[in-house]
């Protein structure tokens, strides 16, 4: 069973890496607020977080949030797109996001859609956009997030480490990734993030969760990064960043080339339940809600965030692989 379990945990991260590799570009948006016809790094963090209001308003999974997001990034930084078109491009990309990732009995028609977020654009405006972007994608929106990356390392340091998380407040290990989850949401919001690759992002993250707490954290990662051929200098930029963007303060000291976290602390709060962790993650640890007790990990970083939640008027994108 175990065996089994690490196997897929390993194919999943193959299959992220490779669309990675094949899909994922850097994106930059600038800070300045000067010209007019630039959609800036302040849009952006808008429009990112009207996707997280509108994630909890249609009761989406979080990875509709974080295709979403990919989706937008790529077409931004592939088309120079005008300011006045950003929220039908903006809705366009949640809409597709959804599609890729929900069932499709939760998808809402783009009637519902467009009702509902009050976009301002008509049905057939989000039609022609949808196709617009679809066309730019190949129809293909097998994108890798840092979510996907996120639950392969996860996964693999449960396996490899079982004994790396202990001697402190009991949590369940769909817990533990549901408030990692939190925390990669918050960094969704900050564009200097979208420089680094979801590979990096979600490593450097897990990195500094596990070093809050594990003397020997560095042996997981060291571990993970060979599996992910990511190297040490672009995780541990990646971590300052994710410092600096989410407010904690980190010392001008360093030990073994790796900074000294103070106050990572901030972002902790514990989980009360498993109501509302979703049942994927549950599934990858082959937990259920009645025995999540059986498998204790330490709380970590971040707060709860709960899962916060027709038919489609377009052919569904090339999805699986």
């Amino acid at each position: 069973m175990a065996q089994d379990s690490m196997k897929q945990i390993l194919t999943m991260l193959s299959t992220a890496l490779k669309r990675e590799e094949e899909k994922w570009m850097p994106c930059s948006y600038s800070a300045s607020m000067a010209q007019d016809d630039v959609i800036n790094a302040l849009d952006r963090r808008r429009v990112v977080k009207w996707f997280m209001t509108l994630n909890q308003e249609f009761g989406f999974y979080p990875e509709a949030l974080f295709m979403s997001v990919a989706i937008l990034d790529h077409f931004l930084n592939s088309v120079k797109v005008k300011p006045k078109y950003l929220k039908c491009v903006a809705v366009t990309c949640f809409y597709l996001g959804a599609k890729a990732t929900e069932e499709d009995e939760h998808v809402p028609s783009t009637r519902e859609l467009v009702q509902t977020t009050g976009c301002g654009c008509s049905i057939s405006e989000v039609h022609r956009m949808e196709l617009c972007i679809l066309d730019k994608f190949n129809w293909d929106l097998r994108l890798s997030t840092p979510l996907n990356f996120l639950h392969a390392f996860h996964g693999l340091v449960m396996h490899m480490f079982p004994d790396l998380l202990c001697g402190f407040p009991p949590m369940s290990l769909s817990q533990h990734l549901h408030q990692l989850t939190f925390v990669l949401q918050q960094c969704l919001l900050h564009h200097q993030l979208a420089g680094f690759s979801p590979s990096v992002l979600a490593l450097a993250l897990l990195s500094l969760d596990l070093e809050d707490f594990s003397p020997s954290w560095s042996s997981a990662i060291v571990e993970l990064q060979k599996l992910g051929e990511i190297e040490h200098e672009d995780v541990f930029l990646c971590k300052k960043v994710v410092l600096q963007c989410l407010n904690c303060e980190v010392s001008l000291s360093f030990v073994d080339g790796v900074p000294v976290l103070l106050e990572w602390m901030a972002l902790k709060q514990p989980v009360d339940g498993d109501d509302d962790i979703y049942d994927d993650i549950k599934r990858l640890y082959r937990e259920e809600a009645a025995d999540s007790a059986q498998s204790r990990l330490p709380a970590t970083c971040g707060s709860q965030a709960a899962r916060v939640a027709s038919s489609k008027s377009l052919p569904k994108p090339t999805l699986a692989g």
